[in-house]
């Protein structure tokens, strides 16, 4: 499974920072199959919005805080959860 198709789940389900996904991550215990440093998650929430399957739903600015880009999925997005998913079922059921 790669860290993209959990990041586009998780958005088919709520908005988020890509911040959250890494507490999700460790939340689930699902940190052992993914390094989950911050360079890594930026940088595929960075290559699913040029993709077009997330966009910025909104800019949280605050004074005491940097500023927070929460995510929102596209419809692009939820038909790329499908061909994801499709492609891990083919890639674990090939020795069948």
């Amino acid at each position: 499974m790669s860290l993209k198709l959990v990041i586009l789940g998780v958005l088919d389900h709520h908005k988020v920072h890509p911040y959250d996904i890494k507490r999700f991550l460790k939340h689930y215990k699902w940190d052992y199959l993914f390094q989950i440093s911050d360079a890594k998650i930026y940088y595929a929430f960075e290559s699913l919005e040029k993709g077009g399957f997330v966009k910025v739903s909104e800019v949280v600015e605050n004074e005491k805080t940097p500023t927070k880009t929460i995510y929102a999925i596209t419809e692009t997005g939820r038909a790329q959860i499908e061909k994801e998913l499709e492609k891990v079922f083919k890639k674990r059921c090939s020795f069948l």
